[in-house]
């Protein structure tokens, strides 16, 4: 959503749609804004929207921290407490020296 010039119809949003809007702020300080589903998204699907967005940040080579916390990809939003207006910190690693423990 990040087109100022497209019609909300175009989103696919209806009356009455929620927007469940958070922040993913990146490593140069911009943010990028993801409507997102809190209850049945995990951690990987922002990621993947954030890649999407911002091609240059691959979804397996970023994390990304919410209240001074590495999220896991498995975990779903919810559970971890993100809703409407929460703020995360991109974090992107170099392959040649970051292993991720499993």
């Amino acid at each position: 959503m990040q087109d100022d010039d497209e019609e909300l119809w175009e989103y696919n949003l209806m009356t009455d749609s929620v927007l469940h809007l958070i922040k993913v702020v990146l490593p140069d300080g911009q943010a990028i804004v993801l409507n997102v589903e809190p209850v049945c998204q995990t951690i990987k699907d922002p990621k993947k929207m954030v890649q999407s967005d911002a091609p240059k940040f691959v979804a397996d080579g970023i994390e990304l921290v919410f209240c001074g916390k590495l999220l896991k990809d498995e975990a779903t939003l919810l559970q971890v407490g993100i809703s409407s207006s929460s703020q995360l910190k991109l974090v992107q690693y170099s392959s040649c020296w970051f292993l991720r423990s499993v």
